[in-house]
Parts: structure tokens; sequence; C-alpha cells
């Protein structure tokens, strides 16, 4: 089924994809949408002109204006993944494509998106965020939780369906699938079907598809209960519905199960094992640069109903990433 399997290479492009919901059962759902009050016409920047494009040079050179306030100084590209995990490139791929979708609020400035790409990958509490950002707290909150629903949103535009399909060899089996959890709030009494068997405590989980050919993201699925949403319930939720009959995708033996299209290393032949365990191992490399980004690695301190949108900002960003090579395996 899996034979031949294509090595994987660079690829210079990037969804089918579920809203932000989380879902405790078939018949309830919670939508994890807020802060729509800002995508008013009227406060978005393609009514008052589209902005010039950034550099990454630029927003390297906004990033040292933002720390020069502390000790020390920004002087070099680890300096800046230490704070803000991507490089400027990244993150100004990032804005001047928010830019292009004329998505941005009229007073959004790129040192809003440092902010809150440094709160996603540092986490502080938000005594120290205000310190590092040289406003109030609110502020801070304000433009970190609007940049995260503006990242997030970017997922249609790049975390497609159809990337499969990019540098197709006519392998009928053209995806690795896998679950990722993440620690969520809380709360008593505790509620078992909250409980993650990866970490032993409440966690939401995602689902996460990628192209075997290009290393894209093709899907992204959540969150869902960790304990009331196993993996393949969860790909029966949606992937089975959208992949076309006659395709198959790659998975751990958690997706067995007949007349499904899922394919297990209890399904191939020996001598193909070790090609799924490094095309499995390439997956399980990018679920773990999720965890990369602190507000995904640390329990979440916010409101649930905000934890999609963080992950499907991450994801993004990490879509960027594969897309200039970071992460892809030759």
């Amino acid at each position: 089924i899996i034979a031949p399997l294509r090595t994987l290479k660079k690829t210079g492009s990037t969804t089918c994809h579920q809203s932000r919901i989380l879902r405790d059962d078939p018949n309830k759902s919670i939508l994890l949408r807020q802060h729509n009050h800002w995508k008013d016409p009227s406060c978005c920047s393609h009514n008052s002109g589209s902005r010039m494009r950034i550099t990454a040079g630029a927003v390297f050179a906004i990033a040292q204006t933002v720390f020069a306030a502390h000790e020390g100084s920004l002087e070099s590209l680890e300096d800046f993944k230490g704070l803000f995990k991507v490089t400027p490139r990244i993150a100004a791929k990032a804005w001047n494509l928010l830019d292009r979708k004329g998505a941005l609020p009229r007073y959004a400035r790129p040192k809003h998106l440092l902010w809150t790409l440094y709160h996603m990958k540092c986490y502080d509490i938000e005594q120290v965020n205000k310190i590092f950002a040289g406003t109030t707290r609110k502020t801070f909150r304000k433009w970190v939780d609007i940049f995260v629903e503006l990242l997030a949103d970017l997922e249609e535009n790049l975390i497609r369906f159809d990337n499969r399909l990019i540098n197709d060899n006519g392998a009928p089996t053209k995806l690795t699938v896998d679950g990722t959890d993440f620690r969520s709030p809380e709360y008593s009494p505790f509620d078992p079907g909250r409980m993650s068997h990866k970490f032993a405590a409440a966690g939401f989980r995602y689902e996460v598809a990628i192209a075997i050919a290009t290393g894209l993201i093709c899907s992204i699925n959540g969150p869902f209960k960790c304990g009331n949403w196993p993996d393949l319930k969860i790909a029966r939720d949606h992937l089975h519905e959208i992949l076309p009959q006659g395709e198959y995708y790659l998975a751990d033996a958690g997706y067995r199960c007949q007349h499904s299209p899922s394919v297990t290393k209890f399904d191939i032949p020996a001598h193909e094992r070790e090609d799924m365990d490094r095309l499995m191992a390439y997956h399980e490399t990018i679920n773990g640069k999720f965890k990369h980004w602190k507000i995904l690695n640390d329990r979440f301190r916010g409101s649930e109903n905000k934890h999609g949108g963080a992950f499907f900002a991450v994801a993004v960003l990490t879509q960027l990433e594969i897309a200039e090579g970071m992460h892809v395996w030759e």
C-alpha cells in the first residue's frame, strides 16, 4: 500500500479543518471564538490603506527597540529565537500575510506581533509581560488576544488538505496522522473525560495530518477532551469523511481498525516498516515542535475557550517554518 514511499524533500509552497471547537460528546460543542469586535470593517487596515511590507531586517530592528529597555541587548539570531521562537523572516512573513489579507486592525503594529510571539514562546506571568513590553497588562493582553486569533485564522490559507497532492508520486498513502495532547485547566470535581494517559492529567487533544511527500501540515482538528476522544474516534469525526475513497494514511496502532483507511505497522510487510518508522518519527518531530512553545507545553492558564486559537496560531507558524525547509528531513 505504501510503496514506493517518497523521501521527504523541501518545498517552496504551502484546509480542510474543523472550527476551533471543544468536543466533549457528539451532541455538545463550545465554539472557541472570541474577540470578534475588532473584525468590524471600520477597524481594519484595508480601510486606511495597506501598510508597507516589512522585511526580516525591519522585524529584527523593531525587536531590538522592544528589548532596548532591558539589560543586555538583542544581538544575534539566537537571541531573537530565544525570545520569539521563530526567525525574523518567519515573523515578517506572518505580518505580511495578515497585511495582504486585510486583517490587521488600524492601530496594529509589528511590535504587537512580537509581543504575541514572546507571550506564546515564554508564557510568563502578566507582571513580567508588561515590564517586557513597557505597557499595561490590559494593553498587552488586548493585543496578544487579537494577534493570536489573527494568526490562527491564517490556518484557512496555509493548512490545506490539498497540500497532500504537492509533489504527489501517485502512491495511495499520502498522509501520516497522529494525535497530540496538551495540558488543559483542571476543575473540581475532576472530569475523567479530560484525562490524558500521556501525562496523567487533564488535557486537550488535536489531530494533525502531514503530507508524506513534502512534510507540510494538511489538516488539524480539535480541541477534544482527551479521555472522551481517542485518536481513532477523532479521525472518524472528520478525516475519514474528507479522505477520498482509495486513499490511506499512516498511523500508529491506536488507529488500527477493520474497514478503516488507516495503515499501521501491522498492515504492511516487514521490509517496509523501517520506512514507516522514519515517516512517523518525522511526524513526532513536528508534534514536538508545537511543545517548544510554552503556551502549549505548560498547563494552559487562560480560559479553555482560547486554547484552540493558541494551537492553531502555533500550527500556522510551524507551517511557515516547514515551507522554509526548517523542519524537513532529506
